[in-house]
């Protein structure tokens, strides 16, 4: 078996990154999900990128703000990050077999991917529910 290669996060990550733009949000979260050597390509390549990481979720909670007051996301966005807390679930326990705070960490990584979708759907949808009223 291959260990897993943990990157370091200390350079990268969500700070500052919540000036996004719309597009550059929605380019960071396609090149994390669906790009090779993104987040999702690296491990799925037995390796964690946490770096990688802090700019999906960056990326994430960024497109919250945009898309709060809208009535849709993206199609793109919602295809990328469909299935991706549940990949990331299914590689825990590989993970885990070479360490287990590798499969603590990214288990711990794909609940905070969840959160940061769960936040994106439903932020700002209240707003949406009065206005059909």
């Amino acid at each position: 078996m291959i260990p897993a290669i943990l990157s370091d996060a200390r350079t990268g990550g969500a700070a500052g990154i919540t000036k996004m733009r719309f597009s550059e949000c929605k380019r960071t979260v396609f090149d994390e999900c669906m790009r090779p050597g993104g987040f999702a390509f690296s491990l799925r390549e037995n390796r964690v990128d946490e770096a990688a990481f802090g700019r999906l979720i960056g990326a994430v909670d960024a497109l919250t703000a945009h898309v709060s007051r809208e009535s849709s996301i993206d199609r793109l966005v919602v295809a990328c990050l469909f299935e991706l807390p549940w990949e990331m679930e299914n590689t825990v326990g590989h993970y885990a077999k070479q360490s287990p705070e590798l499969g603590a960490l990214v288990s711990r990584m794909a609940d905070g991917l969840r959160r940061s979708i769960n936040n994106l759907l439903w932020s700002g949808l209240e707003s949406h529910y009065e206005s059909l009223e």
